[in-house]
């Protein structure tokens, strides 16, 4: 699989309710079996030929992994996580909504204001 970073934070598992760990494995920037939180700014290092994808501004849909939960076994693997401005702010299922493989790149979202400040709102609150 090659390497890959990791974004980890407590949140509820959607099939069995306990709060647990939520481990999303992605390959945006320059992974290096890194592990973030949210809050985090993710950092573009070494040389540009190894990036996976562009350091892009603004709120970022990137493509992950999420790896099952430790206590039911609940696998949702395909996932998304979200960047503003190179900042980690959430993940999320993916549920189609964007095609990575197709596209072959994060997306760079046209996110309505209300959508950028909840995202920053959480952003600030983790700080």
């Amino acid at each position: 699989m090659g390497a890959f970073d990791i974004l980890v934070f407590l949140q509820k598992c959607e099939q069995c309710g306990n709060e647990i760990q939520k481990k999303f494995q992605f390959k945006y920037g320059t992974p290096w079996q890194r592990k973030f939180s949210l809050g985090d700014k993710l950092t573009w290092e070494g040389n540009p030929i190894r990036y996976n994808g562009l350091p892009l501004s603004g709120l970022i849909a990137a493509d992950a992994v999420l790896e099952e939960c430790p206590i039911c076994g609940h696998d949702d693997e395909w996932s998304v996580i979200y960047l503003l401005d190179n900042v980690f702010v959430g993940a999320d299922s993916n549920d189609g909504r964007y095609r990575f493989v197709q596209v072959g790149q994060p997306y760079a979202l046209s996110a309505s204001t209300t959508d950028v400040l909840k995202f920053q709102r959480n952003a600030e609150e983790l700080e």
